[in-house]
């Protein structure tokens, strides 16, 4: 049997429910590569939801959490290669926790996002970038643009 038509098997044997979404086989992982993990740092719970689908969609595993502490301790616990972290939460805002990771995780890629607030996004997002911020995005976001920012084409 051909390897694309092993993998075409493989592919329709899984299970692939909406339960285990994170679980399914991407691109990279049918050649044998790991694919990234992502840190996803968003205190409104359906903005993270929406973004964590789009993110497992794009190949992603991904951790979530809903606060700057929350996501901290996920990023010492797992090393993740990338985190998407919005700017405006309580507690341990975006900034605070960008600069938390630049100190001790210089390598992991950070994207920061933004609706804005009472200024409009484009004021937190330069902060953002100014503290360690690799790229910036506005809300809402679009998948093609999160893989950009995320792989260093934005």
């Amino acid at each position: 049997m051909s390897g694309v038509r092993r993998e075409a098997k493989d592919l329709l044997s899984m299970r692939t429910d909406s339960a285990i979404s994170s679980q399914r086989p991407t691109i990279g992982r049918l050649r044998g590569e790991m694919s990234k993990k992502i840190c996803l740092i968003e205190d409104d719970e359906l903005v993270r939801e929406r973004v964590a689908l789009q993110l497992r969609e794009l190949g992603y595993d991904v951790l979530q959490a809903d606060d700057g502490e929350q996501g901290l301790a996920a990023i010492e616990r797992e090393k993740p290669d990338a985190a998407v972290i919005d700017i405006l939460m309580p507690g341990k805002d975006g900034l605070e926790t960008i600069t938390a990771i630049r100190r001790v995780h210089p390598h992991i890629r950070i994207v920061a996002v933004s609706a804005g607030g009472r200024v409009g996004p484009r004021i937190y997002l330069d902060l953002a970038k100014q503290v360690g911020a690799d790229a910036t995005l506005v809300k809402p976001i679009k998948a093609e643009d999160l893989r950009s920012a995320i792989e260093g084409a934005a």
